[in-house]
């Protein structure tokens, strides 16, 4: 009986010594302080890619210089169940951590996270523009055909629409390092969907757009007509008077948007007479789609236009723009505020 006691006393004495060892192990720096510049804050990049098993996040530790051992790196993937759970992305790493710690930031993801900035007004062809020129994302589009692109993507995300043009939520994302353009458009068009309905539902008893397809493609015309606060809701009110009357919009940014990259700058009387389902000065009612990404302001002032006489507008040179009830005032303060003839026109229309 006593001999088995032992037998029992050294059994757990030796799981005891291995279970603290493991721990010991599993939590000690990777360097000594002595080893790791005494202040312990030396660091390294570590890549996680997609498909990467614990042992091989260990052979590139290990290819960092730090001594984590693949194979136990492994093992205690495997018996804290972190296996499964490892996250692609890019991490600091200090000499000072343990595997502990470094499998716990893994498998939550806290890697390095950066940001882009989609800003509004811009085109489904400038905002993939940016992303490709982000050092951080990966791509996985190929923009040569942007045209193709954006019908392709409103195809897979299953929007109404013939192109994604307009349903990207002009915002900052943060993001892991390594990230796709998809997965950052998916949230983009995610954002601006919620983002329409919550506004659509709000919308305003004198807004007769019949849909938010409608109140989207209004929101960016007037995101490219008027960065100016105040004149929102009154260049949505204008354009909202010009449908109901069956007038034409006669927005230079449609135009502009038709143009593409033969636009260069410069808007000729040429270009006003050349027909295209963008062209505004020619056709009645909204465009095809969207022109631009507009941001919430617009998306609210389309759907909450303001109560006005109004039927024309000119930018006055500082941002804000002129409102005008007839063709003869609009002619005025066409002449006043852009070609310096004649004497300011009265108090704006309001």
């Amino acid at each position: 009986m006593r001999l088995f006691l032992r037998f029992i006393l050294l059994g757990l004495c030796f799981v005891f010594l291995v279970v603290g060892l493991a721990y010991y192990w599993v939590h000690k720096p990777l360097l000594p302080q002595h080893l790791a510049g005494g202040e312990r804050n030396n660091s390294f990049q570590l890549v996680v890619e997609s498909g990467d098993s614990a042992q091989i996040i260990g052979e590139k530790l290990e290819n960092l210089s730090l001594k984590t051992g693949p194979v136990s790196f492994s093992f205690f993937s495997r018996l804290f169940g972190l296996h499964k759970n490892l996250k692609t992305g890019v991490y600091h790493i200090r000499e000072s951590e343990s595997i502990a710690s470094i499998l716990t930031r893994i498998s939550r993801g806290e890697g390095i996270h950066a940001s882009i900035t989609l800003i509004e007004g811009w085109t489904f062809e400038e905002v993939m523009k940016a992303i490709q020129k982000h050092p951080h994302i990966t791509k996985t589009l190929a923009i040569d055909d942007i045209r193709d692109l954006s019908e392709m993507l409103a195809v897979e995300l299953g929007l109404d629409t013939p192109s994604i043009e307009g349903w990207i939520f002009p915002d900052t994302y943060f993001f892991q390092y390594g990230a796709s353009d998809q997965q950052l458009i998916r949230r983009a068009v995610w954002l601006q969907k919620k983002t329409l309905n919550e506004i659509w539902e709000s919308r305003g008893v004198n807004s007769k757009l019949l849909n938010q397809t409608d109140a989207l493609n209004l929101a960016s015309i007037i995101e490219k007509e008027t960065q100016h606060p105040p004149d929102r809701r009154l260049v949505s009110g204008v354009f909202h008077n010009r449908l109901a009357m069956k007038m034409r919009l006669q927005s230079d940014p449609t135009i502009i948007y038709g143009l593409g990259s033969k636009f260069d700058g410069n808007l000729k009387k040429r270009h006003l007479k050349q027909d295209s389902n963008y062209n505004s000065y020619l056709r009645v009612g909204l465009p095809p789609t969207p022109i631009s990404n507009p941001g919430k302001d617009a998306l609210i002032a389309s759907v909450h236009p303001a109560v006005t006489d109004a039927l024309y507008f000119v930018a006055k040179g500082d941002g804000s723009s002129y409102f005008s009830k007839t063709y003869r005032e609009h002619i005025n303060a066409v002449n006043f505020y852009q070609k310096g003839i004649g004497r300011p026109p009265k108090e704006k229309i309001r």
